[in-house]
């Protein structure tokens, strides 16, 4: 089943980042990531990130850890071996949007990205 299909139904759809394929021919006005860039690796949420960034026409809000998740020494224990921070984030966005409002609060951000 297409997104779009999906869509006819529904006016919010929640994908699992193992299904980010399903917005390659998509377009959408907002996209919103809450605390789950943070959770990936880092070669995991840029790929994600690069995905989602051509599907989207106006916005993207991201509300993650500035640092990323808890660093670990060993795959398998809880937390990321290379974690997403803020700026990773921001140098993949950039080129293509502009940040419209970000504010950092507890070691959280908060940003509204507009396309150019």
């Amino acid at each position: 089943m297409s997104l779009s299909e999906i869509l006819k139904d529904f006016q919010v759809c929640v994908l699992p980042s193992w299904r980010l394929d399903l917005l390659k021919d998509y377009k959408c006005d907002l996209f919103i990531n809450i605390e789950s860039i943070q959770e990936m690796e880092k070669e995991q949420s840029l790929n994600y990130i690069n995905i989602l960034k051509n599907s989207v026409n106006s916005y993207i809000y991201l509300r993650n850890n500035i640092d990323g998740h808890q660093k670990v020494r060993k795959a398998g224990d809880f937390g990321v071996l290379n974690p997403t921070n803020k700026s990773d984030v921001e140098n993949q966005l950039l080129e293509m949007f502009k940040i419209k409002y970000s504010q950092s609060k507890n070691n959280f951000y908060e940003t509204l990205f507009e396309k150019k």
